[in-house]
């Protein structure tokens, strides 16, 4: 049976990717330091070792790599959840950021170079490494103009993917994933208004215009976007966005949330923006579809399921 490492599989993606490679009939495996917020270790398809769950509970560096090649062997693919999660944690911390994304994808590709050649890679990386762009589809060749350090450096982490394909022949994969979304994500724009609306008196107040768009991927879809993309990566570095392409305006996302939660306030922006958040990200869903993805939640049904989760352990004064 085959093999994944699923670094950071206690994560928000890193999860739903496990399920899926699962799903699929592989033998799952990883390594990482779970957060507050992540599933504990018994909740996932992990494979056995004498009765061992094939999991590493530590920092990915070269010993804790070394330990998981001796509990399980060589994998067949890699898929690099761990590490940077947040344009706000890189603005507050940049290096910390960097360690956390670029090197990670060097040491685990080092480790693919020397011990599993013929592995495949696939990096979960970011919409972000377009920067500020104009509104309407973005394809994989625009312009990369990050503007956060987490942008930078997922697109370092591209370009060390892109180097192992070109120079060692590594099979990689590259996802750029626009606005994931779903049950569990306890952090960007859903968390922030589900917990306004939750306290809210008659009316709420966030950052922009409302104007900016979003291009949402329910954390579902991502997986199988992410099972898909390890079956077609190549010695040239696939490269493909994670997308529905479809853009939503930040002001309609957060006035359906509180229709699906049952909260009837006022919705008001700032018109202030943030630093490192984009106005406009919309993927140009070509190239996924090309390898037979298709997005399967409307953003109406995902919003629907992010809010009976939140209702279960976040029910505020307004939450019906």
């Amino acid at each position: 049976m085959a093999l994944v490492w699923i670094t950071g599989a206690r994560g928000f993606l890193g999860r739903h990717v496990a399920a899926r490679f699962a799903a699929g009939g592989w033998d799952i495996a990883g390594i990482g330091l779970g957060g507050a917020a992540d599933v504990d270790i018994a909740t996932l398809p992990l494979a056995k070792v004498s009765g061992r769950a094939a999991w590493i509970e530590k920092i990915i560096d070269n010993e804790a790599i070394k330990e998981l090649l001796k509990l399980v062997g060589p994998p067949d693919v890699v898929f690099h959840a761990a590490g940077s999660g947040a344009i706000g944690a890189s603005l507050a911390d940049p290096y910390r950021d960097f360690r956390l994304s670029v090197d990670s994808t060097a040491l685990l590709l080092d480790t693919l170079r020397r011990s599993a050649p013929e592995a495949v890679f696939v990096l979960p990386s970011s919409a972000a490494v377009y920067g500020s762009a104009a509104p309407g589809p973005i394809a994989e060749d625009a312009s990369l103009a990050p503007v956060s350090p987490y942008g930078a450096h997922k697109l370092c982490a591209e370009w060390l993917c892109r180097s192992a394909s070109h120079s060692f022949g590594l099979k990689t994969a590259v996802i750029r994933y626009f606005s994931l979304y779903g049950p569990g994500l306890q952090k960007q724009l859903l968390w922030d208004v589900a917990g306004k609306l939750s306290q809210a008196s008659d009316e709420i107040t966030l950052f922009g215009t409302g104007a900016e768009t979003r291009d949402m991927l329910y954390v579902e879809d991502a997986a199988e976007l992410g099972f898909i993309a390890a079956q077609h990566a190549t010695s040239q570095c696939l490269i493909v966005n994670g997308g529905t392409g479809v853009a939503s305006s930040v002001e309609s996302i957060a006035s359906e949330l509180a229709r699906a939660l049952g909260v009837d306030c006022r919705i008001r922006f700032n018109g202030n923006s943030r630093v490192g958040d984009p106005n406009h990200l919309q993927a140009s869903a070509t190239r996924s579809r090309s390898l037979g993805f298709e997005h399967r939640w409307s953003l109406r049904d995902g919003l629907a399921a992010y809010a009976a989760w939140w209702r279960t352990g976040n029910k505020g004064a307004n939450i019906k």
